[in-house]
């Protein structure tokens, strides 16, 4: 018997589709034959009836199918097909084994794969040829692939138990031709065909009863953020209700929602601005007065967003001065609205501006920090926020942290009065304490000394680099002569860096 290899982005995507719904699903298994192998490398569907134990794939659909493979729209050969079980687990029906063993009349290789919707486990089946009833091929003849290379690679099998050699002349079997792609789409487009002419268009779950509904619909394909989205669509036959199934990316399960019917074989339902927060992927179903029912395939609506560019922020501002740093935001999807940024967190004293604002997305923005001496130093966490508000909606808020070190220095001195006689020295203690984020060079200065006196700072230059935390202690010494007359000077110790001045006021007194 021969194996089935099927891809496994393929697998996952039917196996996804069959748990999005309460309704059974169907489809079209593509690939190709090589050897005794089918390789499943994509599958097909379209607009199909469905409810919970019950699926038809309608003539019209298979003959878009065909039309679609005619024009080279669709690429590769159909080489099974799928649907899926809401209860029961897998199994085959009477109605599967019906359509496969008309299937299997054009191809022995044609596959029916099987979903059991409630866990996710897959199945395949073929008719036996000599017992016409269904087999499920063994799990060990399966396999997923992710790459190409996997695909042919032989399944591990247990070696045969090797019986006693004889020796038996046959004539050498004649190897089937392998059809051309062409001609293998061609037979199994006219099996497909044939077989819905056999079972009255009834795709191997059911035969539906009464008119068939129609649902037409455009699909959405873009919206934004924050944004309510309208989903209309027009229905004809004899249509009870209508209801759309969406699930927001993120969430577990799709929403059920009753849609509005504002006329005659028409309907729509507006999703909450609030819950659009993410890609959205959305089917309608309609059903009849008869409990049957029909559904679209699943569209997804791609939302555009916004959002902090990944970076880390961090400036430093010295008090009494302004720093200026750069943010960006980053459009998602083509998002193309203004956005307004504020800032919480900020201590006394520290103001937060941007330019522009509100600010289009794609361009820079300079924020601008200004600390006055009001402001204590250290590192705060100012929390930047970018929001946008929609029509009728509630407002969406992007946030980034930018860690904001307000930066100084300290000076001391002492004592703050020296007596001494007239030709004497005298020495002060200064002491710099720089802080955390201050890396300007600073400069030690006096002023106001008696004529006849000179200073000098002890040690290798009166200029201190920054880039604390630190603290500096040097001596301030002053020399005086017999001229300098006595007397009570008041001088002022002034120490200045990065735009930043700090003084204290001492006093030398002459005898």
């Amino acid at each position: 018997m021969s194996y089935v290899s099927i891809w496994k982005p393929v697998n996952e995507r039917i196996v996804q589709a069959s748990r999005e719904t309460e309704s059974e699903i169907i489809g079209l298994l593509l690939g190709r034959l090589e050897n005794d192998a089918i390789i499943i490398d994509d599958s097909i569907t379209g607009e199909f009836s469905a409810e919970l134990h019950r699926v038809t794939l309608p003539s019209a659909t298979i003959a878009k199918i065909a039309h679609d493979f005619v024009n080279g729209r669709i690429k590769g050969n159909i080489v099974g097909w799928y649907h899926s079980h809401t209860e029961g687990g897998l199994f085959f029906s009477d109605t599967d084994s019906e359509t496969q063993r008309k299937l299997q009349q054009f191809s022995s290789l044609i596959t029916a794969m099987v979903i059991d919707s409630t866990t996710g486990d897959v199945g395949y089946f073929r008719i036996d040829p000599r017992t016409e009833k269904p087999i499920r091929i063994p799990s060990g003849k399966i396999r997923v692939f992710t790459e190409a290379t996997e695909a042919l690679r032989e399944i591990p099998a247990k070696p045969p138990v090797r019986p006693t050699p004889t020796i038996e002349v046959r004539a050498a079997p004649t190897r089937p031709r392998q059809p051309t792609n062409l001609l293998i789409v061609a037979t199994i487009v006219i099996a497909l065909i044939v077989s819905l002419a056999i079972l009255g268009t009834a795709f191997y779950r059911g035969i539906p009863t009464g008119p068939a509904l129609t649902i037409i619909h455009t699909s959405i394909s873009n919206a934004t953020i924050g944004t309510p989205v309208e989903v209309r669509a027009n229905v004809t036959g004899p249509v009870r209700n209508a209801t759309l199934a969406y699930a927001v990316a993120g969430t577990a399960s799709f929403t059920q929602a009753k849609m509005n019917s504002p006329g005659p074989g028409q309907y729509s339902y507006v999703i909450p601005g609030e819950q659009v927060t993410g890609n959205i992927a959305y089917f309608i179903t309609a059903t009849d007065t008869s409990g049957s029912q029909v559904r679209t395939v699943t569209y997804n609506i791609v939302i555009s967003d916004f959002a902090f560019q990944a970076y880390n922020l961090a400036l430093t501002v010295y008090r009494t001065r302004t720093a200026a740093a750069e943010l960006r935001l980053l459009a998602i999807n083509g998002f193309s609205q203004q956005v307004t940024l504020s800032t919480t967190g900020a201590p006394q004293g520290l103001t937060v501006s941007f330019t522009p604002n509100p600010t289009p997305l794609g361009t820079a923005v300079e924020m601008n920090v200004t600390a006055d001496t009001l402001t204590p130093n250290g590192t705060y966490p100012i929390v930047v926020t970018a929001t946008y508000t929609p029509t009728n909606s509630r407002p969406i808020t992007r946030g980034a942290t930018a860690l904001v070190t307000v930066a100084d220095f300290g000076l001391q001195v002492s004592p703050t009065s020296r007596q001494i006689s007239k030709g004497a020295p005298a020495a002060y203690e200064l002491v710099l304490n720089i802080q955390r984020g201050f890396v300007d060079p600073v400069r030690v200065d006096l002023t106001g000394l008696p004529q006849g006196a000179t200073y000098e700072i002890l040690m290798s230059s009166n200029t201190v680099v920054g880039g604390g935390p630190g603290t500096v202690t040097m001596t301030l010494q002053i020399s005086t002569t017999p001229t300098v007359k006595p007397g009570t000077y008041n001088m002022t110790v002034s120490a200045s860096g990065g735009g930043i001045v700090h003084s204290q006021n001492i006093q030398l007194i002459v005898r």
